[in-house]
């Protein structure tokens, strides 16, 4: 495995993807998000990564994000590189509101803005880094 991409729900992960699944020198497999979980590693890549040859091989599944995978992760791949998909708060919540909206799921998605609207930038509202939680 050279590379894992890990992110945040609504940073790019699809995006990026659909991307990635164009270029011939980089393998990844035909789906997103299929974690390891409790398969054996040999078991795993020749599930997902048996065609891919000499190719440069990926996979992105953002879910490795939320659970504690990255001690995992290096044991089987120590020269992978990860590579972590985030966005402010503010927008990834809207975002999530937008898509569950869309999805007729909007009653639940309502606590979910609620909530993004007490981020807020502290050094500048282009910043992705620098964010608190405080009342407005």
């Amino acid at each position: 495995m050279d590379f894992i991409v890990i992110g945040a729900g609504r940073s790019g992960t699809t995006t990026l993807f659909n991307h990635l699944k164009q270029n011939p020198a980089i393998f990844i497999p035909p789906q997103k998000e299929i974690p390891i979980g409790d398969m054996p590693v040999d078991e795993y890549l020749e599930t997902y990564f048996s065609s891919a040859g000499d190719r440069v091989k990926g996979t992105i599944t953002p879910q490795y994000m939320a659970y504690d995978y990255a001690k995992k992760l290096h044991g089987y791949w120590p020269d992978a590189k990860i590579i972590a998909l985030l966005r402010h708060p503010y927008e990834r919540a809207r975002s999530h509101h937008q898509q569950r909206t869309r999805r007729q799921q909007g009653i639940g998605a309502v606590g979910v803005i609620a909530v993004a609207i007490l981020w807020r930038p502290v050094v500048s509202k282009n910043s992705l880094t620098s964010c608190v939680v405080s009342p407005q």
